[in-house]
């Protein structure tokens, strides 16, 4: 299992051991005062909050700029991007989203295949400890392909973290997927003979 987050004194996401500090660094995020934010308001309601000396890899930060941006200018969801310390091997998620105070990943996939794009992408941002990520595709996947990606990636025990999935279609459409729901789907129709 990767190492939970904690939050250094930069205010940066650095890894260093016990699960307990995954809800010190939670709690930190969701009620930091001390550090200036900038924050962006959209008309739907939505929010961008950035840190003062926001710090993220420079194709992460660009990266997850634009889709979080999308979310609260066009639908009104609201996240605080999170600074992250480049160490090799850890990964960290990308924002706070400040309506459900989970954490959340954004993935843009690359690759021809949707099944491949919905699975890696669920897969990825499961080893983060983060309980939503966001599929944002600049391909156009055929929605079938991408359910049986979502479908593998929750089979078993996999992704037990994740709890909501989020899909920004090729078209601008985005679907939220409750991921217990899922996987309450996907098991009934395994009881199902063809």
């Amino acid at each position: 299992m990767p190492e939970a987050p904690k939050i250094d004194e930069t205010g940066c996401v650095t890894y260093d051991g016990a699960v307990k500090n995954i809800r010190k660094f939670a709690q930190s995020k969701k009620t930091e005062t001390k550090r200036k934010l900038e924050t962006v308001k959209y008309k739907s309601g939505g929010e961008i909050r950035i840190p003062e000396n926001f710090r993220q890899n420079e194709q992460e930060q660009d990266k997850n700029i634009k889709v979080y941006t999308f979310l609260a200018k066009e639908y009104g969801y609201k996240y605080k991007l999170l600074s992250v310390k480049n160490q090799h091997g850890v990964k960290n998620p990308d924002a706070l989203n400040l309506i459900s105070n989970k954490f959340s990943d954004a993935k843009i996939p690359i690759t021809e295949n949707g099944k491949n794009a919905a699975q890696n992408s669920i897969k990825e941002a499961s080893r983060q400890l983060v309980s939503e990520v966001f599929i944002y595709t600049e391909i156009q996947y055929k929605m079938y392909d991408m359910w049986l990606g979502i479908k593998a990636a929750l089979q078993g025990d996999r992704a037990k973290e994740i709890k909501t999935i989020i899909i920004r279609m090729h078209s601008g459409e985005v679907k939220v997927y409750d991921v217990d729901k899922l996987r309450k789907v996907f098991n009934k129709s395994k009881g199902k003979t063809t």
